[in-house]
């Protein structure tokens, strides 16, 4: 789910006038995503080194 999360950040970050972007379930604002709990509560941003999975 992680590596998921972090294509949809990357993909939507690739453009300068994106720079985060706000991951939305059903059109609401959930604060984590999957049984994993990966944390999309906030906009997300590219990180300077692309995270360890």
């Amino acid at each position: 789910m992680l590596a998921r999360v972090w294509q949809v950040v990357y993909t939507a970050t690739q453009f300068a006038d994106a720079p985060e972007v706000q991951i939305l379930v059903d059109g609401r604002r959930v604060e984590a995503l999957g049984g994993e709990g990966v944390m999309i509560g906030s906009p997300l941003r590219r990180r300077a080194t692309p995270p360890s999975l």
